[in-house]
């Protein structure tokens, strides 16, 4: 939002990956972000589509850990 907007634009994603023989969830992943408000402000529009991009591209780097065997430590 600009400089008189309602504030700072936010994006949210939440997933669950799901066993599809058990059913059971395996994983979810929950990801926020929250724009940073320049001295010009912003169109919300942008910061999603940058927010859900940038989701997308560490979603897939964490799988891509996962696959050889980066799990993360409890």
């Amino acid at each position: 939002m600009g400089l008189y907007g309602g504030g700072a634009a936010r994006a949210q994603a939440e997933r669950q990956f799901v066993d599809v023989q058990s059913r059971q969830t395996v994983l979810v992943v929950a990801d926020r972000r929250r724009a940073t408000m320049g001295f010009f402000g912003g169109d919300a529009k942008d910061h999603w589509k940058e927010s859900f991009d940038d989701m997308a591209r560490d979603l897939a780097k964490f799988i891509v850990r996962l696959g050889a065997g980066q799990a993360p430590a409890k």
